[in-house]
């Protein structure tokens, strides 16, 4: 069994979001079909055919009555959902924290670029705690290849995959799958289940709405239950400072934190 993880993005000015739904090959193929069915009800793409995006969707009532079924198919056929999201402020705040120790600007690199940030924390932190978090949904040691919405990104990611992985522990290097695709949506439909799901881990995370809650807001509509493990992965302003640390140090660079607080280098994530 082939394990596929879409992944797709949402930001606005105060949160940014990585998510989406883990399942395998052939149930992403049964996926397809069903949602491709569907999509008479959502809105006609750049192509000239009928897609479904979140943004869009979410710009009509009448259109988010229609969400529930779109729900619905994704809940039949993926495995589990992930997603990471932080808060804009919590970054910044985060980099006021460290300084050179010789004085200099910070050269903050890819960490100046909100996706490459959070693709980062998406990739270290489910790959360090999947063996915890999705035992039982996960077979130990599986690997799972990850497909990503087109970005301009796509370039520096694929660039620098080889340097980021010889960085990665023995143990948990063996679980990473191939090289990181890049795709476009209205090609791969599940990146638009994945359009989906980032849109509303952004939304909740801004309105402070705990999406582990046995009943998803879905605004107009609410739905009990859960329809699928979820593992909600996130990153505070310490957790921000002790990466971004991390990162610097990577780099051979002497830094040091300044305005403490209750940050702790030993709380590492």
């Amino acid at each position: 069994m082939v394990l596929q993880a879409y992944i797709d993005d949402s930001g606005d000015d105060d949160v940014f979001a990585l998510a989406g739904f883990i399942s395998s090959a052939e149930a992403w193929a049964k996926f397809s079909k069903e949602w491709e069915n569907a999509l008479g009800w959502g809105v006609l793409g750049n192509s000239g055919s009928k897609r479904f995006k979140m943004a869009e969707m979410a710009y009509l009532d009448e259109r988010m009555e229609r969400v529930p079924a779109f729900f619905n198919i994704i809940s039949s056929h993926v495995l589990c959902a992930i997603s990471f999201v932080y808060r804009k402020e919590d970054l910044v705040r985060a980099k006021q924290r460290i300084r050179l120790s010789d004085g200099r600007p910070i050269n903050w690199g890819f960490m100046d670029n909100q996706y490459m940030l959070a693709f980062k924390h998406l990739m270290d932190l489910f790959h360090n705690g999947r063996e915890h978090d999705l035992k039982g949904i996960i077979a130990s040691g599986e690997k799972i290849d990850f497909i990503f919405d087109e970005q301009s990104e796509k370039r520096q990611v694929i660039a620098g995959w080889d340097e980021y992985m010889n960085t990665r522990p023995a143990a948990v290097r063996r679980l990473y799958g191939s090289l990181p695709k890049f795709e476009d949506d209205e090609d791969f439909l599940p990146l638009q289940a994945a359009d989906f799901w980032a849109w509303w881990i952004r939304k909740w995370h801004a309105d402070r709405i705990n999406p582990e809650d046995s009943v998803l807001d879905f605004g107009r509509v609410k739905i009990k239950g859960a329809k699928f493990p979820r593992l909600r992965l996130w990153a505070d302003e310490d957790h921000l400072t002790n990466n971004l640390l991390g990162v610097l140090r990577e780099a051979h660079q002497d830094c040091a934190v300044i305005d403490l607080k209750n940050f702790s280098v030993s709380g590492a994530l």
